[in-house]
């Protein structure tokens, strides 16, 4: 079931399944429910028992592995690096954020000699970087997500990344 474009909760029923093993990395997985993660189970070959985590089930948002789940340990899950994201549960590796987006688009195209580059690559949200437009996200808890870019006559130069 791996690299598919499952989404939500995996069903708390599968607890039943005393033995399963099963691939869900890399769907958009947002939740274990607890019962899943309980270190009786033998799930994931006896990985969930073994590491008492259910990273044995799927890493963690904000952190992967090549596989999107712990099979051994020295296969932990990793947090993602800085500018990276991981946003659901199952991650084989962390995608850039919107500002590690931006932030590239910023040194391809000579940010520091832009006519107008206030904000950018601050600390501030994304949203006051000058030229960046943004919204409420139609998913509740996600906050604000950039749409749109304007740097009309701002003289960046350089290749768009």
């Amino acid at each position: 079931l791996s690299y598919n474009n499952l989404e939500g909760s995996i069903p708390e029923a599968l607890s039943r399944l005393e033995r399963l093993a099963i691939n869900l990395s890399n769907n958009r997985i947002d939740e274990i429910p607890f019962d899943l993660c309980e270190i009786e189970s033998k799930w994931m070959g006896g990985n969930l028992q073994e590491f008492a985590t259910c990273d044995a089930i799927l890493c963690r948002p904000e952190t992967f592995n090549d596989r999107g789940y712990q099979y051994s340990s020295s296969a932990v899950c990793q947090a993602c690096p800085d500018s990276t994201v991981a946003p659901y549960f199952g991650s084989t590796e962390c995608i850039l954020s919107e500002r590690g987006v931006l932030e590239k688009l910023y040194d391809a195209t000579d940010g520091p000699n832009w006519e107008y580059n206030t904000n950018w690559l601050s600390n501030e949200d994304i949203c006051t970087w000058y030229g960046i437009h943004c919204e409420k996200s139609e998913n509740e808890g996600d906050g604000e997500k950039v749409t749109k870019l304007i740097l009309k006559s701002n003289n960046l130069s350089g290749d768009v990344p």
